[in-house]
């Protein structure tokens, strides 16, 4: 039984790699040589661009010192976020070529269940640590528009996914 909820949780974790790369392709980015996301264009060297990126520039009132200082947290992270999908890619290329008849199996799931846990605990943290960050660039105001967009945009993508309003259901 927990081999199986760990092969699930794994291949649920696995699969937020697919969603790194369609979002960074829906903000506009392109692939590099390796398969993720590349940034350019828009505000000058950095990631502020696109239409969400002008949108959310246009909306909150961001100064040209708030983007680039914004540019400068996702630019710090970059990397890491970089390498973080490149462990989980390897990881899930792993499990996919597991021999599930070997004697060692389940200790092999086990360890790349424990990898992929620990790569999306990454992800995670340094999501929170970089949007942390960004609203210490905004002002009240500002960081109440952002709040508002966000939920607006939770909704949407709820909608889309067909996922019910979460109203108790």
């Amino acid at each position: 039984m927990a081999s199986k909820l760990l092969i699930g949780a794994t291949v649920a974790v696995l699969g937020l790699g697919s969603l790194a790369a369609a979002n960074s392709y829906a903000r506009g980015g392109h692939c590099d040589d390796e398969g993720y996301g590349k940034h350019g264009g828009g505000h000058p060297g950095g990631m502020m661009h696109g239409k969400f990126y002008e949108r959310m520039q246009e909306k909150l009132g961001l100064s040209d010192n708030q983007v680039d200082q914004i540019d400068d947290i996702m630019d710090s992270q970059r990397q890491q976020m970089r390498d973080n999908r490149r462990q989980m890619h390897d990881n899930r290329k792993a499990l996919l070529a597991l021999d599930p008849a070997s004697e060692n199996y389940n200790a092999e799931v086990d360890r790349l269940a424990q990898q992929a846990s620990d790569a999306v605990e990454q992800m995670i943290k340094l999501r929170a640590e970089t949007q942390r960050q960004i609203a210490s660039v905004l002002d009240a105001e500002q960081l109440e528009k952002a709040k508002e967009m966000k939920a607006k945009m939770g909704e949407r993508w709820g909608k889309r996914r067909g996922h019910p309003e979460e109203d108790g259901e």
